[in-house]
């Protein structure tokens, strides 16, 4: 086919179209535009897997809470390296596990075992994130974060919160991610999600210092 059509006049035309030099720079610039925008492709990336991570702890701890009040039963959120079992006494309890289970505790002096409740993972979306915090946390019947005492088993590692205000935190990062987060739950077992990096006093979205 010919790429040379007729004038008006009669003459010859040439049609319009991307000379050598123009495509070499269309291509340059989609070179620079993308040399640009893929760390921060990554960056959101890395960011994502973090808020994945935190909002997974945020579910399982207000899991435990609500349970807590809804059945007046104490409840145990204890974190593991394997998929919770049903049995409790085979559940390995470890801060930073891949896996977190929530578990209806025995009332005192009662010879109950503690039930598996609900649970929840790291996997998928949030591979490769860290979390750093309370091996465990057990709720009373009336939703508050207490201490048991007990030597071991699944509420061996189960504080009461410290600090100014009192609270636990779990602390979320990855590597090369520039939005580290937090998890916290108060004395009362308010849970609450912020920024590590800003202050509450002058952020909303801050955390305590």
């Amino acid at each position: 086919m010919s790429l040379l059509r007729r004038g008006a006049r009669g003459g010859r035309s040439r049609v319009a179209g991307f000379t050598l030099v123009e495509l070499m720079i269309t291509v340059s610039l989609l070179a620079i535009l993308l040399a640009v925008g893929v760390p921060s492709l990554a960056d959101w990336v890395r960011n994502s897997r973090i808020r994945t991570a935190a909002n997974n702890i945020q579910d399982g701890l207000r899991t435990a809470q609500a349970e807590a009040l809804s059945r007046s039963r104490p409840m145990v959120l204890v974190f593991t390296d394997s998929t919770p079992a049903t049995a409790p006494a085979s559940v390995a309890v470890r801060s930073g596990g891949k896996f977190w289970a929530v578990y209806q505790l025995p009332m005192d002096g009662s010879a109950e075992t503690a039930q598996l409740v609900s649970t929840g993972n790291f996997s998928g979306a949030a591979d490769g994130v860290a979390v750093t915090g309370p091996a465990a946390l057990c709720f009373s019947s009336l939703g508050r974060v207490v201490s048991t005492g007990a030597s071991s088993g699944l509420t061996a590692a189960c504080q009461v919160p410290t600090g100014t205000p009192p609270q636990q935190a779990y602390n979320i990062t990855l590597t090369g991610a520039d939005r580290p987060l937090r998890v916290t739950v108060g004395l009362s077992g308010q849970v609450r999600m912020c920024d590590p990096a800003r202050n509450i006093t002058s952020s909303p979205d801050g955390c305590p210092s």
